[in-house]
């Protein structure tokens, strides 16, 4: 893409760098939005994944039943619980994408 600056009375075209585009942008924004993060609350979490329930009972974590479930962040369950948050958001979303491959091979 070519793009014209003007700088004190003369016009200097320059290429502009070529980065992502916006389709590109887009499909990374919507990836990343379907995945879960340390920042979720637990109640977040089973919006998106209601399976996400079961995988954290297989950690130790009765988050999925818990009421503190709507305040409490991932992060903060796991500390918590001793559980490492890498580990359980590697899991949890693993679990989503699972998900999503099987809604677009229907």
């Amino acid at each position: 893409m070519i793009k014209k600056v003007k700088k004190k009375g003369h016009t200097k075209i320059e290429k502009k760098k070529k980065g992502e585009t916006k389709k590109e942008k887009k499909g990374k924004k919507n990836e990343e939005e379907n995945l879960i993060n340390s920042e979720m609350t637990f109640s977040e979490v089973m919006e998106k994944n209601p399976e996400a329930a079961f995988r954290l009972m297989d950690m130790g974590m009765m988050c999925g039943g818990c009421p503190i479930a709507q305040f409490e962040t991932v992060e903060q369950g796991c500390m918590a619980h001793g559980a490492d948050v890498g580990e359980v958001l590697k899991r949890l979303n693993e679990d989503v994408e699972e998900k999503e491959e099987k809604k677009k091979e229907k």
